[in-house]
């Protein structure tokens, strides 16, 4: 299920199967979008223009894009080659234009979306059965505008292949609140940026994440009711090691391809408010991972057998937070592993 939250030019993500959009694994190229932190990736950002293929494994994440997914598993691979540009207009304000350029190992693009999202209702003044209150009213501030951007590049290295991409965007949307009560100035900010880097070389697959992501909500006002006016940033990054792919012929009939993935991960959600400037709480996490896969094939490809297993440990902590009593926060644990394993069949 493709699923919008909101209106044009809003955050897009993919539910598979009832699960929730954050268990669905985003890869581009075969390295993860997610942030470490479980910010889900938004489809919007990316110009689609410049995918050749997305390639969808509905019943888990394959162990080369990270081992477990709920959600299944999307990899997004990319389109080198051309040039094309688009435009279009529609209803309410709303316009995109979308701009791509490759060359040989490379390519680049811009996406832009922006909307008034401005538009007339009826206004029953809170009495359904009275007509004579009944106002033909705008509703105003829907205001959305996007700028989706990304820039990859595709080197060789000797026997090594070195693959860099970069993905930047932005959206701003008006707050427009509920219907008894509009809003002219609330808003929202959003900024979103990716580094990935990935490194082969035979059955060697070094990859690292960097992301940060910013949010403001600014209701300096008070007009949504909360007087929210804060700005929040969260960093995170990983790094994993994958070493899996040379098959092992055990007997005729019989061979395994063993795979090892190590990773660390960590992030960092540090928030401040923005009339005054002071720093509000904030919290860290830290950790590794350990996961083996030994898929074995019986009689060539007729039947496959893979079992998997995981461990996770984490650390975390958070800062000084009124919103949290000193009881609570004695009891968090400052350490804990998470175990996992998982046994497929195939034929």
């Amino acid at each position: 299920v493709i699923e919008r939250i909101g209106g044009f030019g809003h955050g897009t993500q993919v539910r598979v199967r009832g699960a929730t959009t954050g268990q669905t694994r985003w890869a581009l190229d075969g390295v993860a979008l997610e942030s470490p932190l479980g910010r889900p990736f938004d489809v919007e950002q990316l110009p689609l223009g410049l995918l050749d293929e997305v390639r969808f494994y509905p019943d888990g994440a394959p162990f080369a894009l990270g081992g477990e997914a709920m959600g299944g598993a999307v990899d997004l691979r990319l389109s080198a080659e051309g040039r094309s540009a688009r435009v279009g207009v529609g209803r309410y304000g709303a316009a995109f234009a979308e701009g791509l350029v490759g060359w040989d190992g490379g390519g680049a693009g811009v996406r832009v979306l922006t909307s008034t999202g401005d538009f007339r209702y009826l206004d029953d003044g809170g009495t359904a059965f009275e007509t004579s209150d009944d106002r033909a009213r705008t509703r105003r501030n829907n205001a959305v505008f996007r700028l989706g951007a990304m820039l990859g590049q595709r080197v060789t290295l000797g026997d090594s292949t070195l693959s860099l991409r970069w993905l930047g965007g932005f959206r701003r949307q008006g707050l427009a609140g509920a219907a008894g009560q509009p809003t002219r100035r609330a808003q929202l900010q959003h900024h979103r940026h990716d580094g990935l880097l990935q490194l082969r070389r035979g059955h060697l697959d070094v990859q690292a994440h960097l992301g940060v992501i910013d949010d403001a909500v600014d209701d300096a006002d008070g007009e949504l009711g909360v007087a929210v006016n804060r700005a929040l940033r969260l960093l995170a990054g990983e790094l994993s090691l994958r070493y899996g792919g040379g098959r092992v012929q055990l007997g005729s009939a019989l061979r395994v391809t063993p795979a090892l993935r190590l990773a660390l991960h960590g992030g960092n959600v540090a928030g401040r408010d923005l009339r005054s400037g002071d720093a509000t709480p904030s919290s860290s996490r830290r950790g590794a991972s350990i996961a083996l896969a030994a898929p074995l094939e019986l009689g060539g490809e007729t039947l496959t057998i893979e079992p998997r297993a995981s461990i996770d440990a984490i650390t975390s902590d958070r800062a000084d937070d009124p919103a949290f009593s000193g009881a609570w926060q004695r009891r968090q644990v400052a350490l804990r592993a998470l175990t996992t394993a998982r046994l497929a069949l195939k034929w």
